[in-house]
Formats: structure tokens, C-alpha cells, sequence
């Protein structure tokens, strides 16, 4: 630099020894120019600021380690959770008492009489055979018009001159009606003989007890030896 210049302090120039401001950057040149920072060379910083600044750093950095120890000793961790709860037990659940099936009582059948087996037997038909006193051409339907026979059948003999036979009409409700009482339909037979038979026109029937169905009973002493049942119609 001449003596007739003075070289900028600030972008270092050459400027005239009058001018009063750079003519580069424009700093005044008459202003003392500022120390000169020392500038880091290198990969670390050599200049005493830079490393009072890193050791404060450095400091500050121990110091607050040492005190985040001396508190961890101090003030309790908090307790782990998940290793301090316990896991709930299943409850285990009670087994429903098994339901008591109901004691179903034995259906008790109603009493049914057994038929009594009569040592007599009816046989119904629309003739006799004149030799045994028997009912053929069997039937127990009878309509206008046609002969209503029926015998009666022991296996001993009668033993009496008189049997006695009930009639009885079936209702439709299964009761019966009697339309020939026992005291009025006496039958005269042999008391040797086994087997006796007897006939009427059946519209005799019809005309005085009318359709429908009739029950036959015969007693010998009182006691009911045969039994059978017929159809009239009309």
C-alpha cells in the first residue's frame, strides 16, 4: 500500500488516502477499524475464546450428569406397573346345579274289568234247523221283510223250564235303554236239552222298538249265561 492510499479494513481494498468511504463495500474509512477475530484453522478450534466456550460447555454437561445421579439416588423410580399388579385370576364360575328331571309318577291305567267269559252262547240268523233247534243262514242285520231267529247254546243242560231274556237298545251316547225287561220275556224250555231256539217275523221287531242296534242277555236262575248283539233296520 502507497503512502497515497489506505487499503479498507474492511473488505481490504486499495482505496485513495482522501476518500472517506470504501469505494468496494462502502465502509467509512475515517472508523478505526474493529480487532481482528481470530478465525479457527483446522478441525478444532486452537483459539483461547473457543475453548473457554467448550470447556463451560463441557462443564455444564458433568455438572448436570452428576447431579441427574445424586437425584436418581434420592428419589424413588417408579414402580414397574406390570410387574407390581397383579394379573386378575379367572374366577373360576360355579357349575350350574344340574336341573332335577321331575319325578313323573307311573300313569296308573285305569282298572279295566276283564270280560267275563258266559258258559252260554247266542247265535242270530233268518232261520232254525228244525232238527237242533240251531240259528242258520247267520246274520246279526235284520230288515223287513225276513225271519229274526236266534238260539241259545249251553254246554250242560239248561236244568230249568224257564230262561229269562233282556233286551236292550244302545243310545247314541253308549248308554242303553231297556224296551224288553227281563220278567217279560220268559222262555219255555227243555231242562234236558242244551240248546233251544225261537223266531219271530223280524217287522214284529221293527214296528215295536224300531231301528238301531239291541243287546240280548239271557238268565238262567237269576244269573246272566249269554250275551249278543243285533242290528234292525227299516
Amino acid at each position: 500500500m502507497s503512502a497515497d492510499q489506505v487499503n479498507c479494513f474492511n473488505c481490504g481494498n486499495p482505496n485513495p488516502a482522501w476518500a472517506q468511504v470504501c469505494r468496494t463495500c462502502g465502509v467509512l474509512l475515517s472508523k478505526a477499524p474493529p480487532p481482528r477475530r481470530s478465525v479457527m484453522r483446522g478441525t478444532f478450534p486452537s483459539d483461547q475464546a473457543s475453548l473457554l466456550a467448550m470447556g463451560a460447555s463441557l462443564g455444564t454437561i458433568v455438572l448436570a450428569i452428576f447431579v441427574g445421579v445424586i437425584l436418581s439416588g434420592v428419589i424413588p423410580s417408579a414402580p414397574n406397573v406390570a410387574e407390581t399388579t397383579p394379573t386378575p385370576e379367572p374366577t373360576i364360575s360355579a357349575s350350574p346345579a344340574p336341573t332335577r328331571e321331575p319325578t313323573l309318577e307311573p300313569t296308573v291305567a285305569p282298572s279295566v274289568e276283564p270280560s267275563v267269559t258266559l258258559p252260554g252262547r247266542l247265535a242270530f240268523g233268518t232261520a232254525l234247523n228244525l232238527s237242533t233247534r240251531e240259528a242258520i243262514n247267520l246274520t246279526n242285520t235284520f230288515g223287513p221283510g225276513v225271519t229274526f231267529a236266534h238260539s241259545i247254546s249251553m254246554p250242560a243242560p239248561f236244568g230249568v223250564r224257564t230262561i229269562f231274556e233282556e233286551v236292550s237298545r244302545v243310545n247314541g251316547d253308549g248308554s242303553e235303554t231297556v224296551v224288553q225287561a227281563r220278567a217279560d220275556g220268559d222262555l219255555t224250555v227243555s231242562s234236558t236239552a242244551q240248546i233251544a231256539g225261537f223266531s219271530v217275523p223280524s217287522d214284529n221287531l221293527i214296528r215295536g222298538w224300531g231301528a238301531g242296534t239291541y243287546v240280548f242277555r239271557d238268565y238262567i236262575n237269576g244269573a246272566l249265561v249269554a250275551e249278543g248283539t243285533i242290528t234292525l233296520t227299516s
